[in-house]
């Protein structure tokens, strides 16, 4: 009787409990999250989360802001960016502050949108940390949003409105989905919600299935995300074809220069061994040598190519016509996978076949592509005519030929030079 009595009493209060138990968890999740900036290794800051569709009359106070935690992420006192963003200074994750096996963890800047690409197009070496990227830049956002200090000397974004995770690789064999399936049905989620106020994370998209379907899908995707969702994100991808496909520059605001709408960078590293054709010490379990090179990871985004091991090579005229300066440059030259063979353990000459094999497709792979350029693009062809041309008229006076055939290279040479104008004028 007693009991029941005292039951009553507490139901006609259940509101005032109700209130209680809300206020001690809030409380205690401000206390641990307090807690955990207190205890956490480096700089820990304040984010800034700012309106998505900020006004520049209403932000001019914001613009004159210092350097730091109040300031913005990218260092400047320049108007705040319109439309979506996300800047991280040496943002670092928070669950993994210092690196395996004791080293220091390694901090990246991270710029989505406001002035730079709103999209990443992440390569680099299997293990190179592409993924822990990823992982960091969605966990500083949800930290940011929900009030939280977070891993970096200062981050400055604005408020998504969603965070879409394509990570990992499952089934759903009591359905009959396969890997692949499971895969595609939450990225078309993904394609279906996200805004352009969205946060997105796709790794290694396409890998459940032949090679060129899985590149032509992760392109569509990666296309999508850059022009028709127009969100910000992270695209890690193993095919370094992607790296080249054309992505038209976003639109310039307040006539600044227009920033791509993705941009390829890589996770960087130090590649040794191997490149040559000769052997550097295998890891696996049968001895011996293995031509697999070895690669130290460096752990650090970067936007500009590495310069490759061993000797430089001289500059060829195809290599010399096919780059061009205005690109973004970024794409790893390829994932090193022969590496994470050796480091695994496999039998030395497993890897060292891997290597043979690997090295083979490449160089076919890239003699087919020279074809396809030189098939595909007449300006091409008519500057390497023009080079070629020009190598005539220079060994016809090396080799003391007499002014007529001196005279005749010079001609040949005017004209593949005109025709070259020609294409250039058309193209």
């Amino acid at each position: 009787m007693k009991l029941q009595s005292l039951e009553r009493k507490f139901v006609a209060r259940r509101a005032l409990w109700s209130d209680a138990v809300e206020a001690a968890a809030v409380l205690d999740t401000l206390m641990a999250l307090a807690g955990a900036a207190l205890a956490a290794e480096g700089v820990m800051s304040r984010p800034r989360v700012l309106d998505p569709l900020p006004s520049p009359a209403a932000d001019g106070a914001a613009a004159a802001a210092p350097n730091g935690a109040e300031g913005d992420a990218n260092g400047t006192n320049a108007a705040r960016p319109v439309g979506p963003f996300f800047h991280a200074t040496q943002l670092r994750h928070p669950a993994l502050l210092s690196g395996g096996g004791g080293g220091a963890f390694v901090p990246n800047d991270v710029r989505l949108g406001g002035g730079a690409p709103r999209l990443l197009l992440l390569t680099g070496p299997n293990m190179g940390g592409k993924s822990t990227l990823l992982r960091q830049v969605c966990l500083a956002a949800v930290l940011a949003q929900i009030g939280a200090w977070v891993p970096a000397e200062a981050l400055t974004m604005t408020a998504m409105d969603g965070i879409f995770v394509r990570m990992g690789a499952r089934d759903n064999i009591l359905v009959g989905q396969s890997t692949f399936f499971v895969e595609l049905n939450e990225t078309g989620a993904m394609l279906a919600r996200a805004t352009q106020h969205s946060l997105v994370a796709l790794d290694e998209l396409g890998r459940g299935t032949a090679t060129l379907d899985g590149a032509a899908i992760a392109s569509a995707v990666l296309d999508h995300l850059a022009h028709t969702t127009k969100c910000c994100g992270l695209f890690a991808t193993h095919y370094h074809q992607l790296s080249s496909s054309p992505h038209p520059d976003a639109p310039a605001a307040d006539g600044e220069a227009a920033a791509p709408a993705a941009a390829p960078m890589h996770m960087a590293c130090a590649v040794a061994g191997g490149g040559d054709g000769e052997g550097a010490d295998g890891g696996g379990s049968g001895g011996g040598k293995s031509s697999a090179q070895e690669v130290t990871f460096l752990y650090q985004l970067t936007e500009v190519d590495e310069p490759q091991a061993g000797p430089p090579q001289p500059p060829t005229p195809l290599t010399v016509l096919l780059a061009s300066p205005t690109n973004w440059t970024g794409a790893c030259p390829k994932s090193y996978g022969t590496n994470v063979a050796r480091l695994a353990g496999l039998p030395a000459p497993v890897v060292a076949r891997a290597a043979e094999v690997s090295r083979a497709h490449e160089a076919h792979a890239s003699g087919g592509a020279a074809a396809a350029a030189l098939a595909s693009d007449p300006l091409l062809r008519a500057a390497l005519e023009c080079v070629r041309r020009a190598k005539r008229v220079a060994a016809a006076a090396v080799a003391g030929e007499g002014d007529a055939a001196g005279a005749a290279a010079l001609a040949e040479f005017e004209g593949a030079q005109q025709a070259a104008r020609e294409a250039l004028a058309a193209a």
